[in-house]
């Protein structure tokens, strides 16, 4: 099992993140180190800074309770598993539902990690805020739950 380190530093997200009452964050997925149900992750914020600054708060390590893959397009987002429940859609591998940005299922998934206002095209909006727009190639990203 594996401690992943993550800072939380969308605004509007910190204070539900610190009482807990958001538990979920949608990031970059590594294959050298995936993030998988039963790892711990270490949640804090930076005092200024990221990574010049120390830490300005912390929270116990909490045990992944789900990691849902999870493809970026520039119109469309694709999942294996429900984005909401993380049921997968089959036993196939190849079996992938695609949603687009603006789906009602999309703002439910934004309002489950933090995102103000809680709607999918804002959902998109900030993660390419954090990770560059997106295109017609695929981003390869979890949502993680704790």
């Amino acid at each position: 099992m594996a401690t992943h380190i993550l800072a939380i530093t969308y605004q509007p997200k910190i204070m539900a993140v610190k009482t807990l009452s958001c538990r979920q964050t949608t990031r970059f997925f590594n294959p050298d180190n995936p993030r998988v149900v039963g790892d711990d992750v270490l949640l804090h914020g930076w005092s200024g800074l990221p990574y010049r600054t120390p830490w300005s708060w912390r929270l116990p390590k909490m045990p992944i309770t789900q990691a849902i893959d999870m493809m970026a397009f520039k119109n469309t987002v694709g999942f294996w598993q429900h984005p909401l429940t993380g049921t997968p859609f089959g036993t196939e591998s190849c079996l992938i539902n695609y949603y687009f940005w603006n789906d009602p299922i999309m703002d439910q998934l934004s309002k489950l990690d933090g995102i103000f206002p809680p709607t999918g095209l804002e959902y998109q909006h900030v993660l390419e805020s954090y990770h560059g727009k997106f295109t017609d190639k695929p981003v390869q990203m979890q949502v993680i739950r704790w």
